[in-house]
Formats: structure tokens, C-alpha cells, sequence
């Protein structure tokens, strides 16, 4: 008769282990609650395209998109798909339906756009600058906007654009806008790259710590310093999405439904993403910060280019509910005042919003705002531009009237 190894160790063992991970569940949702992150989440998913990098390291934008078209979705926290934009890089690699080229093409104004994931709009069929150009066509105020934003990105990742694309190609425009939201001007360069061996997907994001140009990577492998990975990040394939769509819920994101690696991962990317460049007040901003700031503002305004430095508002979310905080924050003011550039407070897009309607305007379990929500601004935006390049017009004739010195 064969031997068998005893059982019961075995069982034990399991039980024991049963035991500890059910533990360290409980704890882990009482870590969530405890920071105000145990309402259910939104779930983003990425298509992955055969033999293709989805994401390039790049080190002016941080990264870039490729050609190819990959789908976003974004589920709310009951599986339900809510929104779904297509991606496709243009010839820098940004989330634009238009290539960008230095020289204009048309006497229309011309506007650079700069912002985050909620100007990037990558989860979403149209972002909102292309919509406000849109817009503006329909009022018979044909703009053209240009949509630099990079998704994840912030202040280190503008910078970049600014100094390395915007200056030394010497773009011309008629304005720059600086679309700040949340913690953008604590953010360093944002970078990300997708390493394709076949149909295997490795990819990685990561933000640069320092701010500084000799702490910024030029390589990829620098930039591989600064990784960090998640799990189920690899995305979904065509067939994968289409059956998530199709099923309303995603295939490839059970892992990270557990409290426990919601906690893990938070953790760990606090540590990763700790704020750079300002105090700890979060009021003001350190030496190395200044420098950057200065060299973006001495880029445009050697160019003549004016800067408009807008306030995105992000809501809080508490059960049903969301709330809208109201006004320009304290660090995107003196962010504007170093620029001298003049600044808006976005939440005036919701004024005529109840309060009981809010959360129509934004994705649910996640603190973006939906189509809805993006074209409300846009609307709003396209007449705060419009009012704006008039009293741009109103200043440069003031100053050509008035005697030197005055």
C-alpha cells in the first residue's frame, strides 16, 4: 500500500491560512472606511492591441500613444459599462483627432490645451476641448484647439511639452491653457510604456521623483527606474472586450475587486505618487518648482503667447451624492499669478446644476465627469474663451496706445 503524507497538518495549515487572509480582509475594509474609500469603485479597462505598444515612454510628454485605435471603458461599481472612448494617438502621440505641426494652416485662433486625465478625456468619445472647438464652430467663433493633455499627467509632464516641444518648434498660437485639476501642480513627470513581447503586454506607469531637469529621464531604461506595476493591468484583448461590453462586467478585474489589494495598492502608491514641488502645506511652492514654473511662463511669453489657467472642478463623492467644491484653489492662483496669467473657475459650469442632479454629470464610483458632464463645460468654456480673447484684443490695443513707459 502506497504511503500517504498525513493529512490533518495539511488541513491545518489551510484552515490557518483561511483564517488569516479573512482576517486581513475585515481589517482591510476597516482601512478603507477609515480613509473615506469604502464606497464601491468604477473599473477601467484597456484594450490591448496584438503586437502593439499601447503606451511609448517619451520624455517631453512623458508618453505617447500609438496610431493604432484601442478602446477605454470604464464600468460602474456594479459591472454596468458607463462610458467608452477609442483612443488613437496622432503624429505626437496625443489623444487628438487632428495632427499637430508648428506652422498654423488657417487665420482661425489657435489654442493649446494642457491638462489631466479629465482634459484627456481618453474614457470618453469626445474630450472636452475637442467638443468647446466644436462648439465654438456652431456659435460662428471657429477656434482651433489643440489637446496636449496627458492622462495622469500634471505641471512636470506641461513643462515638458512646453520647453521641449512648444518652444524649440516654435508653435504658433494664440493661447495657451493650463487646465489644473486636483493635486496637478503636485504631480512629477507621469510616464508610461507598454513592453510587447508577441501577444504578452507588460505595461507600467510610474511619476519621476524630482523636479528638476537633471533628475528627469531621457532613456527608457531611466525611465524604468520610476515603474510601477499593477495586477491586471496587462488589459483586455478585442474578444475580451467585446464580451465585457456585451456582459456588463469586465472579464479581467476580479484580483483587484479584494479589499485587501485595494489596500495593498493604495498603500503602495502613496508612497509611489507622494506629492513633489510644494510645501507641506500644500500653499506654496518649493525653489525647484519656482524654476519650472518660470521657464514655462518665459517659453510663452517670449513667444507672445498668453496663458489662461483654468480650475477643473473634481467632485466629492459620499453615497448618492456629489458635491462640487467651488473656486480657484490657493496654489492654482499663485500658479496663475507667477504666469501672469489670467484664471477661471470652472465649477461655474455646474452653477445651474441641483444639486440632486449632479451626479448625472459624472461617472458613478469614480470622481471624472461623464460625456454629459465634459460637453457642460465645454459650453461653458467656449464663452469664457471667446470673452477672453476679446479682452486679450482690448489689452494689446491699450498698450499700443499708451506712450512708452506708461
Amino acid at each position: 500500500m502506497p504511503n500517504r503524507l498525513p493529512t490533518r497538518p495539511f488541513r491545518s495549515l489551510f484552515l490557518t491560512a483561511s483564517i488569516t487572509l479573512l482576517l486581513m480582509e475585515v481589517v482591510a475594509r476597516s482601512v478603507l472606511a477609515s480613509m473615506g474609500l469604502s464606497l464601491p469603485k468604477a473599473t477601467q479597462e484597456i484594450e490591448r492591441v496584438t503586437d502593439q505598444a499601447r503606451f511609448t515612454f517619451d520624455p517631453a510628454s512623458g508618453y505617447r500613444f500609438s496610431p493604432g485605435p484601442m478602446r477605454w471603458a470604464v464600468f460602474e461599481p456594479n459591472g454596468s459599462p458607463q462610458s467608452l472612448g477609442t483612443v488613437r494617438g496622432n503624429n505626437l502621440g496625443f489623444r487628438d483627432s487632428h495632427d499637430f505641426h508648428p506652422k498654423r494652416v488657417s487665420s482661425r485662433p489657435r489654442v493649446a490645451v494642457l491638462g489631466d486625465s479629465m482634459s484627456a478625456g481618453v474614457y470618453m468619445p469626445v474630450a472636452w476641448p475637442q467638443r468647446c472647438q466644436q462648439i465654438a464652430a456652431q456659435r460662428g467663433r471657429a477656434i482651433d484647439v489643440m489637446n496636449f493633455s496627458v492622462d495622469g499627467g500634471g505641471i512636470m509632464n506641461w513643462w515638458g511639452i512646453i520647453t521641449k516641444i512648444l518652444g524649440p518648434e516654435n508653435y504658433e498660437l494664440d493661447a495657451c491653457v493650463l487646465a489644473v485639476c486636483c493635486d496637478d501642480l503636485s504631480r512629477g513627470l507621469f510616464i508610461r510604456h507598454d513592453d510587447v513581447k508577441g501577444s504578452i503586454h507588460h505595461p507600467w506607469f510610474g511619476r519621476v521623483k524630482g523636479v528638476r531637469a537633471d533628475e528627469l529621464p531621457s532613456t527608457l531604461d531611466q525611465a524604468r527606474r520610476h515603474a510601477f506595476y499593477l495586477p491586471d493591468s496587462e488589459g483586455l484583448t478585442r474578444e475580451e472586450m467585446d464580451e465585457s461590453l456585451a456582459r456588463g462586467r469586465p472579464l479581467n478585474s476580479e484580483l483587484t475587486r479584494s479589499n485587501l489589494i485595494q489596500t495593498l495598492l493604495f498603500a503602495a502608491i502613496i508612497g509611489h505618487f507622494r506629492p513633489q514641488g510644494i510645501d507641506a502645506k500644500g500653499e506654496s511652492f518649493t525653489t525647484d518648482m519656482v524654476d519650472r514654473i518660470r521657464e514655462i511662463g518665459q517659453v510663452l511669453s517670449s513667444r507672445g503667447i498668453p496663458i489662461l489657467v483654468v480650475q477643473i472642478p473634481s467632485p466629492h463623492q459620499q453615497g448618492p451624492a456629489v458635491s462640487l467644491p467651488r473656486g480657484v484653489s490657493i496654489l492654482t492662483q499663485r500658479f496663475a499669478e507667477m504666469l501672469n496669467a489670467d484664471a477661471v473657475d470652472g465649477s461655474r459650469a455646474f452653477e445651474s446644476v441641483p444639486v440632486d442632479q449632479m451626479r448625472e454629470y459624472f461617472l458613478k464610483g469614480d470622481a471624472h465627469w461623464n460625456q454629459r458632464g465634459a460637453d457642460l463645460f465645454a459650453s461653458f468654456f467656449e464663452s469664457e474663451l471667446a470673452s477672453w480673447f476679446a479682452k486679450q484684443t482690448t489689452r494689446k490695443d491699450h498698450s499700443a496706445d499708451s506712450p512708452p513707459g506708461q
